[in-house]
């Protein structure tokens, strides 16, 4: 991969943890509504389900934020 396109993928991961935190912190409809987070919901409810969301936004983020420092 050239360099432009890794800090694409890194910025990428910082949007999509940020949308995902947001989604999860705003309880937004929009979001948990869909069928793949249906599944999430079913199996852990909505609460767990935010709460994992938000952990794996902040995960996203964190990733981002230290791939373009340390790249």
């Amino acid at each position: 991969m050239d360099d432009i396109s890794i800090i694409i993928t890194l910025i990428l991961f910082i949007l999509l943890g940020t949308v995902s935190l947001i989604a999860a912190i705003t309880n937004a409809e929009w979001y948990f509504g869909t069928d793949g987070v249906q599944f999430f919901i079913r199996w852990l409810g909505r609460k767990k389900t935010r709460i994992f969301y938000a952990v794996l936004g902040s995960l996203l983020i964190a990733a981002g934020i230290c791939g373009i420092i340390y790249y």
